[in-house]
């Protein structure tokens, strides 16, 4: 694991970087805060330790923000904020330990570089992930592109879109065979750009997150939601279908009213478990779509494929936070986007719900009866 020691007294670096190499055997690299840019491009660590005050400006204590700011901006890690003023801004991020100076201090941070250690792996691993990929993406596409373009050669702008449209799918393709995803896999977040998708998921502002109540699933197509070259999106309103517990699945409701026991009843049986199972697998039953728990933010639950409501675009609140009072209508947030292929399963579902013929009541028995009569007639009903 690469170390980089950012501080700008001498002494302080001297100390953190033989404490770090003789307890970690960790390669560790010291720099002042006018040379840490150059180090996190060219030597791209793992971990980073950071002071956030530059010696030579005693009267601002948070003077090392900036230096903190670019060390996500070029070259994302965690981060041990190293610092006489430790408490003087609250990071509130896991990948973020604050030590303050002091005698023994070395030893803290070292114990937070080694809680960082897996997630900086993980870390790597992805960069150096996209690295190959846009390597591949560049090697392979650009001799293709070439021959799509006139003689005076591709333009800058539709060669990079095109490379990274080639970097997204291989790097979709390569995750296909590292085992079955996490439920919560199929959620993107933050939501992707700053416009509505097709399975964005809704949640009413000032509402507790643990209530199924408050969320919507977006129906409407992606494509109506997108404003392109400053128009307006082609959907004046977006539909929506309202989301449920997980109790309202026809699965609990059968039969739960014969039981007496509240406390029996929040327990599935056998039965409803086999169904749940299948239900999971399928992703969707009947009118209902499944939707997975996402730590912290959604429930476990189900949209109602047939409990639609339009909301206005007033009524969506996509960047900054729009007061319910200003518009008198209730206010939706966007809490996270859905991934493919999970919201083109979530369109192919509502179609099937959607774009189902009414039927009209027929005699079903006597039907199935002359089914039965024609399969035993012709031999098949043996």
């Amino acid at each position: 694991m690469k170390v980089l020691v950012i501080d700008d007294d001498p002494d302080v670096k001297e100390t953190l970087q033989d404490t770090l190499k003789e307890a970690g055997g960790w390669t560790v690299l010291g720099r002042g805060f006018t040379d840490a840019e150059d180090a996190l491009r060219s030597w791209r660590p793992d971990l980073v330790v950071l002071d956030l005050v530059e010696d030579s400006v005693v009267d601002a204590p948070d003077s090392g923000n900036a230096a903190f700011e670019r060390i996500w901006e070029i070259w994302f890690c965690p981060v041990v904020v190293y610092s006489a003023f430790p408490d003087q801004q609250d990071f509130n991020h896991p990948l973020v330990a604050q030590v303050e100076k002091g005698r023994g201090s070395e030893e803290r941070v070292r114990a937070h570089l080694e809680g960082f250690e897996l997630q900086a792996k993980m870390i790597a691993t992805v960069h150096d992930e996209f690295d190959k990929r846009i390597r591949e993406a560049l090697r392979d596409s650009i001799p293709l592109l070439s021959e799509q373009f006139t003689a005076a050669g591709p333009e800058a702008g539709t060669l990079a879109r095109s490379v990274r449209r080639l970097v997204a799918a291989r790097v979709d393709e390569g995750a296909l065979g590292e085992g079955p995803l996490h439920a919560w896999e199929r959620f993107v977040v933050p939501p992707l750009g700053d416009h509505l998708l097709t399975a964005d998921l809704l949640k009413l502002t000032r509402t507790e997150s643990s209530d199924a109540a408050s969320f919507r699933l977006v129906l409407t197509p992606s494509c109506d939601l997108v404003a392109h070259g400053g128009a307006e999106p082609r959907a004046t309103r977006v539909l929506v279908a309202r989301c449920e517990s997980l109790r309202e699945l026809d699965i609990f409701s059968s039969g739960a009213a014969s039981n007496q026991s509240t406390n029996q009843s929040r327990v599935p049986t056998e039965r409803q478990k086999r169904k749940l199972r299948t239900f999971l697998n399928d992703g969707a039953v009947d009118r209902h779509v499944f939707i997975p728990a996402l730590q912290g933010r959604s429930p476990a639950m189900v949209a109602n494929l047939k409990r639609l409501e339009l909301l206005c675009w007033n009524q969506i609140v996509q960047s900054g936070c729009v007061a319910i009072e200003e518009t008198g209508c209730p206010q939706y947030e966007r809490v996270a986007s859905t991934d493919s292929p999970f919201r083109e399963m979530v369109t192919w579902f509502y179609l099937q719900v959607a774009g189902r013929p009414g039927l009209p009541p027929f005699d079903a028995r006597a039907s199935l009866n002359e089914i039965v009569d024609s399969l035993q007639a012709t031999g098949m009903g043996s």
